[in-house]
């Protein structure tokens, strides 16, 4: 696994390759004393984490913001595959973070994202948190089952609590949920900071 980059002033950008797989990506490390490195579980076609990183890198986390989607894989008919491919590439970038700095190795996603956060973390031992943000928990709890890491779970007062996601929730054995309304960036950014594991 290798990577070039290009400096610029929002971040580097890198390539992470793995054989002939080469994933595109922003990599921001702020200077001084990193508290943790974390790594998006980005799609592109629907979302944008810079805002986010470019925050978190004020609060002294490095950051990965790799696109693990191109657009025309991102409307497949099964969601939880798309959720399993996506943790397969953030595996490719969570090995590649930890040869490029030695902090504390975070996944981050938003809905669907963040169910391959999910599934990633449990198969990588160099993923020591996730912060999910509002997950479908649309995939097979088996997957839950494997995850033994701290969970930061973000929700939206309006998020929907059914009898499923409860179920989910309860197969995530270390999970902190917070509330936030809205979920602002800085916001967001400040109640990642503040969470046990790095606080």
């Amino acid at each position: 696994m290798n990577d070039t980059s290009t400096a610029s002033t929002a971040g580097a950008q890198v390539e992470v390759r793995s054989g002939p797989c080469v994933i595109d990506a922003t990599w921001r490390e702020p200077a001084g004393l990193l508290r943790a490195a974390v790594v998006f579980a980005h799609d592109p076609t629907c979302q944008d984490d810079a805002p986010l990183a470019a925050a978190l890198s004020d609060r002294s986390f490095a950051s990965l913001l790799p696109d693990l989607l191109k657009p025309a894989e991102s409307h497949g008919p099964d969601p939880c595959r798309n959720a399993e491919m996506i943790s397969q590439r953030l595996r490719m970038t969570t090995r590649w973070t930890e040869q490029r700095c030695s902090a504390p190795i975070v996944v981050l996603g938003r809905t669907r994202s963040a169910d391959a956060a999910l599934i990633a973390a449990g198969v990588a031992p160099e993923i020591r948190a996730v912060v999910a943000i509002a997950p479908t928990f649309d995939l097979p709890l088996r997957f839950l089952e494997r995850v033994t890491v701290p969970v930061l779970l973000v929700e939206a007062r309006q998020d929907r609590v059914s009898e499923r996601r409860l179920q989910a929730i309860r197969q995530v054995g270390r999970v902190d949920r917070v509330v936030l309304d809205p979920i602002s960036t800085d916001t967001l950014a400040d109640t990642i900071a503040a969470w046990r594991p790095f606080a």
